[in-house]
């Protein structure tokens, strides 16, 4: 059987006020309701999104996903909106084949801010 190659996406979430922190429950509560909401139960089984980081102060995170789900988890992260009543904008950053190299590159944009 041969393994499931995974990817990693680099994400950041834009609010209106900047003070504003999303906690990651909330993140991951929005992610799952919205991936069941577009792709039904079996497509978010298969999905294999998982978040592997998130930074509360710079509203950043890691996700991994199955490679072939790319593009339902940027419509995933498209349609996120509004998090504990908050408005918000979820936006890809960079997307990595390994964890190392999706890490650095967070890393160096976090520094830049």
């Amino acid at each position: 059987m041969n393994k499931e190659r995974q990817r990693y996406l680099a994400f950041r979430i834009i609010t209106e006020d900047e003070s504003v922190t999303i906690p990651k429950e909330a993140f991951i509560q929005n992610l799952w309701r919205v991936t069941r909401e577009l792709w039904g139960a079996v497509g978010a089984a298969a999905s294999g999104f998982y978040l592997m980081e998130y930074d509360e102060h710079y509203k950043t995170g890691l996700l991994r996903y199955a490679h072939n789900f790319r593009n339902e988890l940027e419509s995933v992260l498209a349609c996120i909106t509004s998090i504990d009543g908050k408005k918000v904008l979820v936006t890809s950053l960079i997307t990595c084949a390994t964890i190392n190299r999706a890490k650095r590159s967070l890393e160096e944009m976090d520094r830049e801010e």
